[in-house]
Parts: structure tokens; sequence; C-alpha cells
């Protein structure tokens, strides 16, 4: 089997084991305290898989860097526009963004050389996200107030991405993901604390056997993705990733008997044309 097809699978099983610990998260009494104990609990395993496997050198301690700012400052503008408008259009916004500014990033600073399909596939999974994501709703002025916070949010995820990416090339995937897995649960936690101000045991008392089950599946998808980072452009391998969205819809049909709008349906198809083209 060809590497890139490998890479390509990698990508989708990452978007699909994404999905799943999301669907978790979603139908919990308390999402918030569920992925906190998710990360914390991934963050406890990987520093302690640091000692065997080792701490990346210097040479990637900016990117990670980079990786943890962008993901505590995601969290933060997202949790903003969340109190400001709907939580769909938020979500919405915020992915649909990350490709515009990840694809010259990926261009301008790494040389690669996109082709059409490329571009076009990366755009259509980009609209089917947020078709997929809003359901059509119309931006009312809520959803106007949080559109600046979703686009800041999708634009410093765009940058966590490039900053993984290269961390993942020159460190290596399982090297470079353990540590930053690790050092982002240390960020995320300090996030938390201050922002709920309930303490981290006191989640994990609550949320320590599903946080430990789903953070298992969540540090498979990112070291899967990672890898992926290693093989393909990361705009590329992050738009075949956001099929988490397709994913998760069709779970949410298959397992929980919900019903999908003709919008989001459009949104399905759009991903699943945008996949498509990727792969070719």
């Amino acid at each position: 089997m060809p590497l890139d097809t490998l890479a390509f699978l990698a990508a989708i099983a990452s978007g699909f084991l994404h999905a799943v610990w999301n669907a978790f998260v979603k139908r919990s009494a308390n999402p918030g305290g569920l992925m906190i104990a998710q990360l914390v609990c991934a963050g406890l395993v990987a520093a302690v898989a640091c000692l065997f496997i080792g701490w990346p050198s210097s040479n990637v301690w900016h990117w990670m860097l980079i990786g943890a700012l962008g993901n505590s400052s995601a969290i933060l503008l997202l949790s903003a526009g969340y109190k400001r408008g709907d939580y769909a259009i938020t979500y919405g916004l915020s992915r649909a963004t990350v490709p515009w500014l990840l694809t010259p990033l990926t261009v301008l600073f790494l040389g690669a050389a996109l082709r059409g399909t490329d571009m076009a596939g990366i755009a259509l999974i980009s609209l089917g996200v947020l078709f997929a994501a809003t359901n059509g709703s119309r931006l009312k002025t809520e959803a106007l107030r949080a559109s600046a916070y979703a686009v800041a949010s999708g634009m410093c995820v765009a940058f966590s991405i490039f900053s993984d990416s290269r961390g993942a090339v020159l460190a290596g995937a399982l090297e470079y993901g353990v540590a930053q897995t690790a050092l982002n649960a240390l960020v995320g936690g300090l996030i938390y604390r201050f922002q709920s101000g309930i303490s981290i045991t006191e989640t994990l008392k609550k949320h320590g056997r599903v946080g430990a089950a789903t953070a298992i599946i969540s540090t498979t998808s990112y070291l899967l993705i990672l890898w992926v980072f290693t093989r393909l452009p990361p705009v590329v391998g992050a738009a075949l990733r956001d099929s988490s969205v397709l994913f998760a819809l069709l779970i949410g049909v298959a397992l929980f008997a919900e019903r999908l709008g003709r919008v989001q349906w459009l949104g399905c198809a759009l991903m699943i044309a945008g996949v498509a083209l990727l792969r070719m």
C-alpha cells in the first residue's frame, strides 16, 4: 500500500476517533469538566511516558510553546464566543476559518505546492463543516457578536496546527506528541482552574473514569494526525481530519436517532466531495 494512502487513511481514522470522544463530551452533563478530565488524564500518562521516550530537543521547544499558547488562546476565545452567541455557529465559524490561514502558512513557509484539486477539496471541506455545524441557522445579532471570537479562535488553531506539524517533522510524531500532550494538559488545567474556580482533583473524582477512557481515544487521534503531518502538508492533513464533523453527525444519526436538516446533509455531501478531491 503506497505511503500516501496510509497517510490518507490515518487522517480519516484520526477524524473518526476525534468524533468518538467528542460524542462522549457533547452528551455529558458537564462537558467542560469531562473535557478537562480527559486532558489531565492524557497529560499525566504522557508525563510518565516522557521518562521513557525522552523530551524533545531544544530545537522544537519554540514550536511546543506556540502550540500550547495557540491551544489555550483558542479555548479562551471559544469560551468568550459561546457566551455571546450560538454554540453551533461559533464552532462552525471557528473550524471553517482554520484552512484559510493554514493554507498560506503551508505554501509560504513550507514551500508546499498545492494543486487545484487540493485547494478545491480544502475549500469544500471548510464550507461543508460550516454548513454541517450551523444547519443553516441565520446569523442573528448575538451570533454576529460571537463571530469575531470564533474567527480569532480559528486563527489560533491554525497556528497551533502549523507548529505541531513542524514539531512532529523535527522531533518525530511520537516524541513530540507525548511531550506536547503533557504541556497542553498543564496549560489547559491552569486555564480551567482559573476560569471555573473548580479544583482539578474534584473534577477528576467526578469524571476520572470516562476521562481516562476518552483520553486514550483522543491521544491516539492526536498522535495519528501528527504522523500524517510528517507525510502530508499540514493544511491537507487538517482538512482531512475535519471529517470528524461528518463522523459526528453520522454517529448522532446511527446511535442517538438524531435528525439532520437539509443544510446539514448538504454539508455532509460537500465534505465527502472535498475528501474525494484530496484523495485524487
